[in-house]
């Protein structure tokens, strides 16, 4: 069975028995080599910045859960198959936990770590996040990233957050 079949018969499965399990393996699988790169770099990207926000236990159950997000506003999307395939979803999800994370924290960030986010992860997110508004899936691409921003306000900051948060060494600069 090829890829786009598989889509197919997963997306008819869905819409008649309510199998909302086959959500699960779109979010680990690609359309090609080209495809799993690009989101292989992204990923890198995002899921680095999360798990230096919150950690690696958080960054996987947020991947996990925006995935699953994406797959399911993407699914509600459209009205007829294939379910979209890839972990761009998640990845966006990545980075709406960031953002939501980095905006509903701002206060415990020293300035080191703000001049960072602003300077570093901000322009690299919209690096990456352009081409991809307009090459794949927007409803699962927008809908992970809806989703991100809810779990980012709710992930817990990691201990290294707040250890480097008390030493501000150029804050009298």
């Amino acid at each position: 069975m090829n890829l786009r079949h598989g889509a197919d018969v997963w997306w008819g499965a869905v819409r008649a028995d309510h199998a909302y399990g086959w959500f699960l393996p779109t979010i680990f699988l690609h359309a090609g080599p080209g495809h799993l790169a690009s989101n292989m770099i992204a990923l890198l990207v995002a899921s680095g910045a999360v798990e230096f926000l919150a950690g690696g236990g958080w960054t996987l159950a947020a991947y996990l859960v925006t995935g699953l997000g994406a797959a399911w506003v993407s699914y509600a999307g459209h009205g007829a198959p294939p379910l979209s395939i890839g972990a761009s979803g998640a990845i966006l999800g990545l980075f709406g936990c960031t953002v939501s994370f980095v905006i509903r924290r701002r206060r415990i960030f020293n300035y080191a770590q703000q001049w960072k986010v602003w300077r570093v992860y901000v322009p690299l997110f919209i690096l990456i996040l352009l081409p991809v508004l307009v090459n794949a899936d927007v409803h699962a691409h927008v809908g992970g990233f809806g989703c991100g921003l809810v779990v980012g306000l709710l992930l817990p900051p990691h201990q290294r957050i707040r250890n480097l948060a008390s030493v501000d060494s150029l804050r009298d600069e």
